[in-house]
């Protein structure tokens, strides 16, 4: 039986799959962890292809993600989340970390929109044969604080929803 090919993982055996899987991926400078779930030890033609497609086009995905996290930034209406997240650091932060984070003194972008630029994807946990397909934890800095953003994508590649967790 032919090995699994994914990008980032490389070889997969087809038999006789482990649980867990992790590999590094660079974005936009910056490393990311990969995680591959497999509770069952398969994978599925079906999780395959759809992990695969994932993966080819992290960063889309990533772009879209982002957009959706700014979305909700924006709405005052309903996307507390985002904002809920950003005020808490900038409250939280001890100015002088603050400091190297973000500019204080610019007066033309506002400390939570600057922060809102610092988020990162930093892990993507993929489940390749659950509802909750990925897991997208994002974050204005890991050596700053434990809480992440994290969007939920289905097998569908479409968001399901946006949460903070620890």
């Amino acid at each position: 039986m032919t090995n699994y090919h994914l990008p980032y993982f490389e070889q997969l055996p087809a038999d006789g799959l482990d649980e867990y899987y992790e590999a590094m991926a660079v974005l936009n400078g910056h490393e990311i962890v990969l995680d591959l779930n497999l509770d069952s030890r398969k994978l599925s033609p079906s999780g395959f292809e759809k992990t695969k497609h994932l993966l080819e086009h992290l960063a889309d995905i990533d772009s879209q993600n982002k957009a959706y996290i700014r979305q909700d930034y924006e709405d005052e209406t309903e996307g507390h989340t985002v904002r809920e997240y950003l005020q808490h650091h900038l409250e939280d932060i001890p100015q002088e970390e603050l400091a190297k984070l973000i500019d204080l003194d610019n007066h033309n972008t506002s400390p939570l929109v600057q922060l809102l630029d610092k988020l990162k994807l930093v892990r993507l946990g993929l489940y390749p044969d659950s509802d909750e397909f990925a897991i997208c934890d994002y974050s204005i800095g890991e050596d700053i604080t434990n809480y992440l953003i994290v969007v939920y994508i289905d097998q569908n590649s479409n968001i399901s929803q946006l949460t903070i967790e620890s």
